[in-house]
């Protein structure tokens, strides 16, 4: 984390001088009697309760804002989004039709099978493309919107069922 502006907690230094000021200050405030065993059966008001709050409140306030005023940066660690890319919609065939055996780099695999792996690849090479994943059988449903996450595509192609 890096400060903006630094010298805001020069700011600090008016401050606690108030809260010497008003220690001070409540010592100086008293009346001298010659007894207090009266006064002390005499109940406190709300006010007289919540006073020392107020003025310790008020003081964490102006420590907040002076940390604020000196603007706490941390670095950026967003990740940038290409400029240049193109969106490409990929629309998987998930009937009964891609259960169906095919030969494929020397092996025989379901039709589904083999699409997941061609689609595997085609997606590691798009590193800046916006990618999504749509199935239809009856009915077509959006599996994975365009997105740039291609780790959260793939895993939902690989869980893709028939």
């Amino acid at each position: 984390m890096r400060l903006a502006f630094p010298w805001a907690f020069l700011l600090l230094l008016p401050v606690l001088k108030m809260v010497v000021d008003h220690l001070r200050k409540a010592d100086s405030r008293a009346l001298r009697f010659s007894s207090l065993a009266a006064f002390r059966k005499v109940p406190r008001t709300a006010r007289q309760r919540f006073m020392p709050a107020l003025f310790w409140s008020q003081f964490c306030c102006l420590l907040l804002l002076i940390f604020a005023a000196a603007r706490p940066q941390i670095k950026d660690l967003t990740q940038g989004i290409p400029k240049e890319g193109i969106a490409i919609e990929l629309v998987v065939d998930i009937s009964s039709s891609m259960d169906i055996s095919m030969p494929f780099e020397e092996t025989t695999m379901s039709r589904m099978e083999v699409t997941k792996q061609v689609v595997e690849r085609f997606v590691s090479e798009r590193q800046n493309d916006l990618i999504g994943l749509i199935t239809f059988a009856r009915y077509a449903d959006t599996i994975c919107p365009l997105t740039l996450s291609h780790n959260s595509l793939l895993f939902y192609l690989r869980d893709l069922q028939i």
